[in-house]
Order: C-alpha cells, then sequence, then structure tokens
C-alpha cells in the first residue's frame, strides 16, 4: 500500500514530532510504500528529521505554514488552491496512492486533496478550540463536521479530552471512526543529581505564542524570593513583546530555539507549561523522563493519566498567583519534589506509551487499507 503523508509545516515542533513519529513506526514495522509531502516554505528541520525514515519520495508544494488563527487560516486555503492542490494531485496520481495521512487540524489542503481524489485517509487532529483560543468561525464547524463524518476519514486525537472538546464544539454527542492515541515523547536521560551548584532555575521550552501563556510565566517568576532564574527555551512571534516584559528583570534568560534539549534540562530545576491549553504535552513528558518536577497547566490531556501532587502539579493558567504558589512550593520542598520525581518515573514506565503508540499507528493504518 502507497500512503502519503502531508505535513502542514516543514518545520519541526509538536505536531510535527507525532507525524514523524507516526511515519518511523510504519516504515519500520510495515511493508508500505511511504511518500511525504512539505511546504515549500523555507523550513528544512522536518525533512532533515526524515534522514533516519523508509521514504520512497518527497513533494515540496507551495502552501503557506498553517497557524492557528482564523484569517491565516483562511490564507493557506486560499493559497493551496492556487499553488498546491494541483502538483499534490498530479503527484498522487503518478505514486498511485492509496492513502492519505493528514497532519493536524489546519491542515486544510490535505482534507480538500482526499475529497477530491476520493481516497481514505487518517487525519491526526493535535489541537481543539477552547473559549479563550479558538481560531475557527463558528459556521465554519459545518465542514469540519463533514469532514470527519465521511466514512473515508479516520480521525486520531491526542486525548480523551481534546476528542470531546471537538465534539461539544462541533455539537454532536460522538465523532464516528474516531480513536484517542497518546503520542510518543522523546526519553530522555536523567539529569545528574550531583550539578555544580547554581541559582535555583525555572524553565520554559516551547513555541512563544500567546496560547503557551509565557507572559503569565514571567509575572509569576517576578514574585519569587531568593537568588532564582528563569530560563526560556523556544521562538516565536510573541518573542519581542516577551523580551520587552521581561526586560528589567536580570534573572530571566532567553535561550532561543533549543536544539540540544537534554542539555536545557540539565540546566533547570523545574519545567513549567502554563499554557492556556495542551492538548497533550510532549515537553511535560521529556521532563518527567529527564527526572524534571514539572509544573503544568490543568488543561491537558496530561490529566487524563497524571496525578496533581502525585506525579506533577497542575496549575490554573488563567490564575497567576495559583502558578505562584505552584513554583514556590516546588523551590522551598526539595524532598516533596524528590518523590514526584520518583513517581513520574514509575508511572511512565506502567504506561509504556511509546511502544503502545506504536502499536496503535500500525492498527489505523490497517483499519484505513480495508
Amino acid at each position: 500500500m502507497n500512503i502519503l503523508f502531508i505535513s502542514h509545516t516543514a518545520g519541526k515542533t509538536g505536531g510535527e514530532n507525532v507525524l514523524i513519529d507516526a511515519m518511523r513506526a510504519v516504515a519500520e514495522s510495515t511493508a508500505h510504500t511511504l511518500f511525504v509531502a512539505l511546504p515549500d516554505d523555507g523550513k528544512t528541520a522536518f525533512a532533515h528529521a526524515l534522514s533516519g525514515v523508509r521514504i520512497a519520495g518527497i513533494k515540496y508544494f507551495k502552501y503557506r505554514s498553517a497557524r492557528n488563527t482564523t484569517w491565516l487560516l483562511f490564507r493557506n486555503i486560499g493559497y493551496g488552491l492556487l499553488f498546491g492542490l494541483r502538483k499534490l494531485k498530479r503527484y498522487c496520481k503518478t505514486n498511485k496512492i492509496d492513502v492519505l495521512y493528514i497532519n493536524s487540524s489546519v491542515n486544510i489542503i490535505g482534507i480538500l486533496l482526499a475529497q477530491q481524489l476520493n481516497l481514505p485517509y487518517i487525519w491526526h487532529i493535535h489541537e481543539h478550540s477552547t473559549a479563550a483560543h479558538r481560531w475557527t468561525p463558528v459556521w465554519v464547524d459545518k465542514y469540519y463536521r463533514r469532514w470527519l463524518f465521511n466514512s473515508r476519514c479516520r480521525s486520531v486525537f491526542v486525548s480523551v479530552g481534546s476528542r470531546a472538546r471537538w465534539a461539544a464544539n462541533l455539537r454532536v454527542l460522538s465523532i464516528p471512526h474516531s480513536a484517542v492515541i497518546y503520542s510518543r515523547y522523546a526519553e530522555m536521560p536523567k539529569v545528574s543529581e550531583k550539578r555544580p551548584p547554581h541559582p535555583f532555575t525555572f524553565g520554559f521550552l516551547g513555541t512563544l505564542s500567546q496560547n503557551k501563556n509565557t507572559g503569565a510565566l514571567i509575572r509569576a517568576f517576578r514574585q519569587q524570593a531568593g537568588d532564582v532564574r528563569l530560563l526560556i527555551g523556544g521562538d516565536g512571534e510573541c518573542r519581542k513583546a516577551l523580551i520587552k516584559q521581561a526586560g528589567d528583570c536580570p534573572g530571566i534568560t532567553f535561550a532561543g530555539f533549543i536544539t540540544d534539549r537534554y542539555s536545557f534540562y540539565d540546566r533547570i530545576d523545574v519545567l513549567v507549561v502554563p499554557s492556556f491549553n495542551e492538548s497533550w504535552g510532549l515537553v511535560a513528558l521529556e521532563g518527567m523522563s529527564a527526572g524534571i518536577p514539572v509544573i503544568i497547566t490543568k488543561n491537558t490531556g496530561l490529566a487524563e493519566l497524571f496525578t496533581h501532587n502525585g506525579e506533577c502539579i497542575f496549575i490554573d493558567p488563567f490564575d497567576v498567583t495559583d502558578l505562584s504558589k505552584a513554583m514556590t512550593g516546588v523551590k522551598d520542598n526539595p524532598a516533596a519534589c524528590r518523590r514526584m520525581v520518583y513517581r513520574a518515573r514509575l508511572r511512565l514506565e506502567a504506561l509504556a506509551l511509546n511502544r503502545a503508540f506504536d502499536a496503535r499507528i500500525i492498527d489505523i493504518i490497517h483499519q484505513s487499507s480495508k
């Protein structure tokens, strides 16, 4: 069977990492032939990550990188229709593609391609709209219902809560032909317990976007007492505004895009993920595997698997005081942190998320082939 994996960007962040993991699982465990389509937007991180994956070909097409805002979503649709769709159709016919694997809910060109070619498609959805963060007008929901309810669609959601949110937004009781597959994460070596003495350091790692709520983290950090630091890793459209917000605080460092993630975790004492919404939470899982205490938004799919004050600390992302108290509590209670880290590692071992992900992806590929 010939499968075309379609990414909504040529970069490499959370959603693209999951797509690469899915491709690797299929390539290593099946005899299917894999192709990949990427937007020609000047980014190369995704293509570089494919160097170890068995694929038959890469197709670049004209498409603007998707973002979770309404006007950019519609810009992507128009740009894709004008410059990308016809070439993708020709590529699919030339390579006799049997199934499309579409990454992200904003990857509309993949959906339009599936509709025009009448092909079965797997739609891996990583995000969902909330009251605080909605990127599509309500009237577009009827199209999402049509696409998700299509008998040729097998949809994948990253958490039970994310699928329930989609059903609620679409005003339906359930979404047919759907599955919840918890995503893989990069397993990190445990950070050394004998690191040189250093100021207590909070860390943030992720895209500097509005949804990540990094501004609240900066405000909460300003309320911390003692010799403390905040290391912010990542880049994004909010970077300049955040640097301005942190301008008069010498304890805050912006490290830019992080390539060596383990070295980042080795420099911090606690990882903070204060997002308004995290459908899953790959960075938090990495931090847990590295032996770092994790403070994370309660609006995350990880709340389905972990407990508050058990393996991590959940906070209200809209309450800076709640976040500040959690940060102070972690800093002032090293023994409690060690217990939390120990329980988190035991829980990760019991869940075996990476092994389960591979098996479930292979299963849904087989379902689509039928």
